[in-house]
């Protein structure tokens, strides 16, 4: 994460009650969570044999779940999971400007997998969040979208975002700052990298905190002189 846990909570007030994260990867951040004292996570993870070994680490783990489920806006759609060499640059896009920008990263496999909306797969269960991270490269709108009315749940959204096409058919940062709008959400920090990707907080404008841009200086003072 770009804009780390704890810069989250000084900053930007981000105490959540409930954690969803879409994209674990191989839960990377629980160490943060925990340390912050988000201590209820359901992860979805996306290819399943990571789910798979992500569950059994997280076996006994209090308030840990883990889902295998490849988040889009359908139920059902087959996908080509595209499973790259170094792991956290998997996706169901085909990579576009990624190849030029990181050109030592590339699919080493691909695996037909059926797609899942999020408010199906969180339907009918006492799951609950009220902070959403997306981190499954280009695919963010995709499952933004099939959150459906569940995104009104979110108060806080951290979601990874580009500004050149990265992976083709994905979202950029124009987009999803439109699409969010619309559910009252608005992008209040950004962190980008050199390559045309980074990560972005979303807040609920109902929750949202005074003095905006003096919060967002603040943090970025605070990156540049540690």
């Amino acid at each position: 994460m770009l804009i780390g846990v704890r810069q989250l909570g000084v900053f930007w007030g981000v105490r959540p009650t409930a954690v969803l994260h879409v994209g674990a990867h191989e839960a990377e951040e629980l160490t943060a969570y925990q340390s912050a004292g988000w201590k209820t996570v359901t992860w979805v993870e996306g290819l399943p044999d990571k789910a798979l070994a992500l569950q059994e680490r997280l076996r006994g783990v209090p308030g840990q779940e883990v889902l295998s489920a490849l988040a889009w806006d359908k139920d059902g759609d087959v996908l080509t999971m595209r499973r790259a060499n170094n792991g956290q640059s998997s996706s169901a896009l085909p990579m576009g400007t990624h190849t030029v920008e990181h050109p030592d990263v590339h699919v080493i496999a691909e695996t037909a997998l059926p797609s899942s909306r999020l408010d199906t797969l969180l339907a009918g269960s006492a799951r609950r969040f009220d902070f959403l991270n997306l981190d499954i490269q280009g695919a963010e709108l995709r499952a933004l979208r099939g959150l459906g009315e569940r995104l009104r749940d979110a108060r806080w959204i951290y979601a990874e975002v580009n500004t050149s096409p990265l992976y083709v058919g994905g979202a950029l940062v124009d987009e999803i700052d439109a699409f969010l709008e619309g559910f009252s959400f608005r992008r209040v920090d950004v962190e980008m990298t050199a390559h045309g990707w980074g990560d972005a907080l979303y807040i609920r404008e109902d929750v949202l905190p005074r003095l905006v841009h003096l919060r967002r200086a603040l943090r970025k003072w605070r990156a540049r002189t540690r």
